[in-house]
């Protein structure tokens, strides 16, 4: 037996279906789109909130770097006396930065180092964080001067030279 041609209308309806059928998984398929998009969004948010928070931790530990090496440097001018001008020149006293006021974590180290008549380095190193991954670190260095005058005082305190010449160590 013979089939007969499909009529006009059933041919239509065969075409309509099939572009009905397309339609429905271009749907699909944008919804899925629109899914990773809002997905790589909010992995991109979450990424860059971690990036924030990691900066911030730093730049906080390095102001508490600096204040503690700041006030290490102050603590070590303040209580200048025998100990550093029996220094001959060459000889480093080192010492351990209290760092009690600046906050947990904080460790570092002083020393001053007699460089000739009168003059000294006094060098800061200051760490933030733990030791094997440190936040942060300052290191400060200056040289200073113990005023002229009679060494029997006791308290006489050294001042911070400003730009030196060569002229001004020796």
């Amino acid at each position: 037996m013979s089939r007969s041609p499909p009529s006009r209308r059933a041919r239509q309806e065969a075409r309509t279906e099939a572009h009905h059928g397309a339609r429905r998984g271009a749907a699909l398929v944008a919804a899925l789109a629109l899914l990773a998009l809002a997905s790589a969004l909010l992995a991109g948010a979450f990424l860059s909130a971690i990036a924030a928070t990691r900066s911030a931790r730093a730049v906080h530990g390095s102001v508490v770097a600096e204040g503690a090496s700041r006030a290490a440097l102050a603590e070590c001018l303040a209580s200048w006396g025998d100990r550093e001008r029996a220094l001959a020149v060459g000889e480093t006293i080192v010492r351990a930065v209290r760092a009690a006021d600046a906050g947990p974590n904080v460790a570092g180290v002083t020393e001053v180092r007699r460089l000739g008549a009168g003059h000294f380095i006094v060098s800061v190193d200051v760490t933030v964080g733990d030791s094997l991954a440190p936040t942060a670190r300052r290191r400060m260095r200056v040289v200073v001067r113990e005023p002229a005058g009679d060494s029997t005082q006791s308290r006489r305190r050294p001042a911070l030279l400003g730009r030196w010449s060569l002229a001004d160590l020796y």
